[in-house]
């Protein structure tokens, strides 16, 4: 995986159909927003989730997206699935999640497998559900950890497009020490995206790092003004423009950028 050249983003073309630079939310129809994940630590899954449910909302007539539909896909599926691939397929969770649709050829549906919460109890191995009476029991959204797949759930997956992604940026000195490094967002980068938005009509996840947490949205429409990240739905809804000003967001070299598209 390399970082692209930011030389390869091309400035304007009087052939598009929107003058680039212009805003652009033709993605918008399509997404349906995430459940709010609590202290789960789940926003690569449900970002993960948003994107391929735009994928595939873009091959299903409008006005059978709904909640609650044949679209609504399960975050939950994707938080227990990647870790019954291999390495072969998903070689790193942050950048090759996705890679589980195409390994199972499907998805649960939200109705069918639901991001829940319950009581847990920290172990030294990791969460494990319990009963609210039991000591130190506590009520949280830890508990989608806990993979609790129907033994059928390979019978019940609703079909998805098999997919591929773009590698826009990646930290190319990536470690458990770097992770944490803090930077600013630059020009170049946020055009990459930009452009990766709107000419693909596919969205560009992200992840970026702070200072005590890294974190994972999608970028879904582009607008010129204003700052040069803005964020509006929990998961599928950021707002990414190019601005005078430095960017808002701080992102790290733990950051990631890739576009998705139909394979």
């Amino acid at each position: 995986m390399t970082m692209l050249p930011m030389a390869m983003v091309p400035l304007s073309s009087s052939a598009d159909e929107v003058p680039y630079g212009a805003q652009f939310n033709l993605l918008d129809p399509y997404v349906l927003a995430s459940p709010n994940q609590y202290d789960a630590g789940s926003c690569l899954f449900m970002a993960t989730t948003g994107a391929m449910e735009i994928l595939l909302n873009q091959h299903t007539p409008l006005e059978e997206i709904e909640y609650e539909g044949d679209t609504d896909l399960s975050e939950r599926f994707l938080m227990n699935a990647v870790d019954r691939t291999t390495r072969a397929w998903v070689p790193r969770s942050t950048t090759d999640a996705l890679f589980a649709y195409n390994f199972f050829g499907g998805a649960l549906l939200n109705r069918d497998y639901r991001f829940t919460a319950g009581y847990v109890c920290d172990t030294s191995t990791g969460v494990v559900a319990c009963d609210s009476s039991d000591e130190d029991a506590y009520f949280s959204c830890a508990i989608n950890w806990i993979d609790d797949l129907p033994e059928n759930f390979e019978e019940m997956l609703v079909p998805t497009p098999e997919v591929d992604r773009t590698l826009i940026f990646l930290d190319p000195n990536l470690n458990e020490n770097s992770i944490w490094n803090v930077a600013l967002m630059d020009d170049d980068t946020v055009e990459r995206i930009r452009w990766e938005v709107r000419t693909k009509r596919a969205p560009v996840l992200i992840i970026y790092n702070h200072y005590l947490y890294w974190h994972s949205d999608l970028v879904v429409a582009s607008t010129i003004p204003a700052w040069s990240a803005t964020a509006g739905w929990c998961r599928t809804r950021w707002s990414i423009s190019r601005s005078r000003e430095p960017p808002v967001t701080s992102i790290g070299s733990r950051s990631t950028w890739m576009s998705w598209a139909v394979a």
